[in-house]
């Protein structure tokens, strides 16, 4: 059973050991207690998959290394997780991190904990989909609560994330903004302790320690970008250049697909950004950490 962390959670079963002891010809743990055969089930459990995937490029994968992988914890707050902070994601295998599972006596009491333990999960390094599965914790269709706090009718259905999902519509805010790293700081109003998040590299020498001179990551990713004459071609995503779809001086119109890039099995185009002559850095079979300049076209 793919996702039997639901089953475990609402019945009490471990179903890992239950099979254990099946391979040792013994007899279902419940049944050896004297209860039914069918175990009683508790509550209302979700799932969710913690996967290394970018929600604002189409769920591409992730790769690369975690910096900080920071649980939630509380009743009915379960993570089975096969990372820690300093794991590195391979851009081969598959791309799950981990298993966030929420019970709660009542599907409203499991929704208000999840929406609670999405907020407090913490993973850098690499992004993920957590930006999503907050957005659906709060999305009118997935609570079946309206805007004005009315009761609703479920709404989501097999293709609805492919035909009305809008990222960040939920949460009211930027899907892109949830994927900036913050350092957090504690600042004292009123006599009372805050802690505060502020994007990395803001706050530059302040935090680092360093001169005047250090540079935030991004701008080194511009300045390399930079380097380059013409408009850079970039990487969406660390992975492996699978093939040149045009040559090296071709000429090619905005909008053409110029290369293909690939992680974890999934293989995504990428277009000329301008009208020009193209002209390739990086070959077939190369890596290229995401935001790499693959190209340019001049």
């Amino acid at each position: 059973q793919v996702e039997h962390p639901v089953t475990e959670v609402t019945s009490g079963v471990d179903i890992v050991a239950e099979q254990f002891r099946i391979a040792f010809g013994e007899e279902l743990s419940w049944i050896a207690a004297g209860e039914p055969l069918d175990p009683a089930s508790s509550g209302h459990a979700i799932e969710f998959r913690i996967n290394a995937e970018d929600v604002e490029n189409g769920f591409v994968p992730c790769p690369g290394t975690v910096t900080e992988f920071r649980v939630p914890t509380g009743p009915g707050i379960r993570v089975d997780a096969g990372v820690v902070s300093g794991s590195t994601i391979p851009g081969f295998y598959d791309s799950m991190l981990g298993k966030l599972i929420v019970w709660g006596p009542t599907r409203d009491v499991a929704l208000r904990r999840a929406r609670a333990a999405l907020d407090e999960f913490v993973i850098t390094g690499v992004r993920t989909v957590l930006p999503f599965h907050r957005d659906h914790v709060r999305a009118p269709e997935f609570t079946a609560v309206a805007s004005d706090g009315s009761a609703g009718e479920f709404g989501v259905y097999t293709d609805w994330v492919d035909s009305h999902y809008v990222p960040g519509a939920a949460t009211g805010g930027d899907i892109e903004d949830a994927y900036i790293e913050r350092t957090e700081i504690s600042v004292e109003i009123d006599g009372r302790l805050h802690r505060v998040g502020i994007p990395a590299g803001v706050l530059g020498s302040v935090v680092s320690g360093a001169g005047a001179g250090s540079a935030a990551p991004a701008a080194s990713e511009a300045s390399a970008a930079s380097a380059v004459s013409g408009t850079p071609v970039t990487s969406p995503f660390d992975g492996t250049v699978v093939e040149w779809k045009v040559d090296d001086g071709a000429q090619v119109s905005k909008g053409d697909t110029v290369v293909a890039i690939e992680a974890m099995k999934m293989e995504r185009a990428v277009t000329a950004p301008a009208d020009g002559v193209l002209h390739i850095t990086l070959n077939a079979g190369d890596h290229a950490a995401r935001g790499a300049v693959l190209g340019a076209v001049e």
